[in-house]
């Protein structure tokens, strides 16, 4: 795990060894292990040049410094560098060759632009190899607080006609559905 602590943040030295606690950034709410029995405290460090949000509590950290976060066996330290957007599924999947997302969430992290492409696929071949898969944009506009989500781009049998998604950012979330693939922004 210490090795992909650095992935994203190569020129990041300190990200490289403060060993497996310490993963950068990554995805609203859950539950704070703050206050939870049995809590342990975990050094994590956040690499300069950005902010980072703490993706159960939404506090904001200054990246360039090791912070303290309590940690028990049900929660580990988790955190979205800004600009970040990650896709998360509303429903819990248990076998892609039987059950399908019905609904994604779109978590988005303030303060910078960015980007990220949603891929989706049958999920039960190798169809992929051979073009049959989807690729959706979805761009993170800081400066106007605008969360566009591209035009779906190829196909696959069987593939959903519509997609719901909740967009959250920070505290504000907004349901949208894109039908047949269709661009959408959502304005914050």
């Amino acid at each position: 795990m210490a090795s992909i602590s650095w992935v994203g943040l190569p020129s990041s030295r300190s990200s490289r060894s403060t060993g497996p606690t310490s993963m950068p950034g990554l995805p609203p709410r859950r539950h704070s292990s703050k206050n939870k029995k049995g809590a342990k405290p975990r050094r994590v460090y956040l690499p300069a040049g950005r902010k980072f949000y703490d993706f159960y509590t939404r506090a904001v950290y200054e990246g360039g410094q090791t912070i303290e976060i309590p940690v028990t066996m049900a929660s580990i330290p988790l955190f979205l560098p800004e600009g970040a957007i990650i896709p998360l599924a509303t429903n819990q999947i248990f076998n892609a060759a039987t059950e399908s997302i019905t609904g994604l969430h779109l978590i988005c992290a303030p303060d910078r632009d960015g980007s990220f492409t949603l891929y989706d696929d049958e999920g039960d071949s190798y169809r992929y190899e051979q073009g049959a898969y989807t690729e959706t944009p979805l761009t993170w506009d800081d400066s106007a607080r605008v969360l566009t989500i591209g035009a779906r781009q190829g196909s696959y049998p069987g593939m959903p006609q519509s997609q719901t998604y909740r967009v959250v950012l920070g505290d504000q979330e907004q349901v949208v559905t894109a039908e047949n693939g269709q661009e959408l922004q959502v304005s914050f």
